[in-house]
């Protein structure tokens, strides 16, 4: 029977290089800064250049319906390279959050719980990606549309004396229930991240072999973001009860969750890459089972000759 020996250990590779990874979440954290960033300087440059109230959107008049679309087309492009910039940052993830996830299931001695890990992330950076994708062409289509003859100030106010339903007003109707379809994928995708914070955090602080060699505030700040993450999730419900005060407390702990501690986490991922990688190679169980296996009788080890010789 082959045994580890000094010699043999040393000649092997210790950990599978795992720069680029670091690399790529370190780029990731950036995207993640720079298309918030973009996303909110859209949504401040649109309400600050429409000069109407909630009241006087909801009264759906096309003079105002006309102003929100003229500053929508004139900021769109704000919002398309927000949301770009938001799939590329999730793509970037992919790399470091496999090996993080390896790391925390070999760590964890493989525990069925872990097995939410993958899946969780793998469907919300899917569901991710495609709502601001279609957020993305939904408003791209509409600002074409807006630009039809139809849309035109005079030829739209026709009908605005007998409180005629214009074309504004079914350009806004059907572009607020597609978004509307965005909106809910990121419910859920708040829920699922979550799940999946959640786990990462625990298992962190269960396994040695990973809390002693990360920093002691990582496990911490990963559960942090999965409090923030679910309140997220139970704001985006509640709207449907007052669409005003928690559209805005689910605004801030999106804000506070994925513009600021998403990125110091994904830096702290990549610092600790090397202790992740390595947690998923080698944990530790090859040597016992070596061991066990030096440990054996004489008569045993010449009864597994004699076998050998017979096969």
């Amino acid at each position: 029977m082959s045994t580890l020996t000094p010699k043999s250990r040393s000649s092997r590779q210790s950990t599978p290089n795992t720069s680029c990874a670091r690399n790529l979440v370190y780029v990731s954290a950036c995207l993640h800064i720079l298309g918030g960033l973009v996303l909110i300087s859209d949504a401040i440059a649109e309400r600050a250049a429409s000069h109407h109230s909630y009241k006087d959107y909801k009264s759906m008049n096309t003079t105002v319906l006309a102003d929100i679309w003229l500053q929508r087309r004139n900021h769109a492009g704000l919002r398309v390279m927000g949301d770009f910039i938001f799939c590329i940052a999730y793509l970037t993830m992919i790399p470091a959050i496999m090996i993080l996830v390896d790391g925390v299931t070999a760590g964890a001695k493989r525990s069925s719980g872990t097995r939410l890990l993958l899946p969780t992330f793998g469907i919300t950076a899917f569901t991710i990606i495609l709502s601001f994708l279609t957020s993305a062409g939904t408003l791209s289509v509409a600002d074409w549309v807006s630009t039809f003859e139809p849309f035109d100030t005079k030829v739209a106010n026709i009908h605005l004396h007998d409180g005629g339903w214009g074309p504004y007003q079914s350009l806004e109707v059907s572009y607020r229930v597609q978004t509307g379809q965005s909106l809910w994928l990121i419910v859920f995708d708040e829920l699922a991240l979550s799940v999946f914070f959640g786990l990462t955090g625990w298992y962190t602080l269960k396994i040695g072999s990973l809390k002693n060699k990360m920093h002691r505030c990582q496990p911490y700040l990963t559960i942090a973001i999965a409090v923030l993450m679910h309140l997220s999730f139970w704001f985006g419900l509640l709207r449907l009860v007052d669409w005003g005060i928690f559209m805005i407390l689910g605004a801030l702990t999106e804000t506070v969750s994925n513009l600021i501690l998403v990125p110091i986490w994904l830096v702290t991922v990549g610092r600790h890459m090397h202790v992740l990688q390595q947690t998923a190679t080698y944990d530790g169980l090859l040597d016992n089972q070596f061991q066990e296996g030096n440990e054996m009788s004489p008569s045993q080890r010449n009864d597994g000759d004699d076998l050998g010789e017979r096969i």
